[in-house]
C-alpha cells in the first residue's frame, strides 16, 4: 500500500505502472482490497480524535488521506475487475503515449472496425464521467484532458473507419 500511495502521489503514470505490475504478477486481489478497507476505518476511527485531522479536508470535507485511500481503493477494484478487459489496456496504453500521431498509428494497429471504436470511445465517456463525478484533483485533472483528446481522436478515427467501410460496400455493389 505505501508503494501505491507514494506511486500516486508520484504521478498518474508511475501509478500505472506499479498497477500494471502488480495485476501481471497477480498481486491485486481481495485481499488488498480488505486491507484498505481496515485502513480506512481505522483513519474514520482516529480523525475525530486528532486536534488537527488527518491532514486538510478534502472534497465533501472528507480529509484527504481518507480520500485519497478511497481513490486508490476504487482503482484497484477497477483493475482487478477489468483484468482481462482488451479497453482497460488500450485506454492505458494510449494514456502513456505523448503523442497524438503515436496513438494514431496505435489505434490503426489495435482497432478494425467502426462499432469497436464506437464502443471503446463509449468506454472512455463513461471513464471520463465516473473520474469528474469522484474528483480527486490530486490524481484526474491531466489524465481527464488527456481522455478527451483521445476520445476526439478515438472518434475521428472512427469516422475514418465508417468511410472505408462504405468504400468497400459501393466498391462491392
Amino acid at each position: 500500500l505505501e508503494v501505491i500511495i507514494g506511486c500516486a502521489l508520484e504521478g498518474a503514470e508511475t501509478l500505472d505502472n506499479v498497477l500494471n505490475e502488480l495485476r501481471d504478477s497477480r498481486g491485486l486481489d481481495d485481499g488488498m482490497i480488505d486491507y484498505i478497507d481496515d485502513v480506512i476505518a481505522q483513519a474514520k476511527e482516529k480523525e475525530p480524535l486528532s486536534p488537527q485531522g488527518l491532514g486538510s479536508k478534502g472534497v465533501g470535507g472528507e480529509p484527504t488521506l481518507i480520500r485519497m485511500l478511497s481513490v486508490i481503493k476504487d482503482r484497484l477494484v477497477a483493475e482487478i475487475r477489468t483484468r482481462d478487459k482488451p479497453y482497460v489496456r488500450l485506454l492505458a496504453a494510449l494514456l502513456r503515449m505523448p503523442h497524438r500521431d503515436e496513438r494514431e498509428e496505435f489505434l490503426a494497429g489495435t482497432v478494425r472496425a467502426k462499432d469497436e471504436a464506437m464502443e471503446f470511445a463509449a468506454f472512455i465517456l463513461d471513464g471520463i464521467q465516473y473520474m469528474e463525478q469522484h474528483r480527486a484533483d490530486w490524481l484526474v485533472d491531466e489524465r481527464v484532458e488527456k481522455m478527451k483528446q483521445i476520445v476526439n481522436e478515438v472518434d475521428m478515427y472512427q469516422t475514418k473507419l465508417a468511410r472505408e467501410e462504405e468504400a468497400e460496400d459501393e466498391e462491392e455493389a
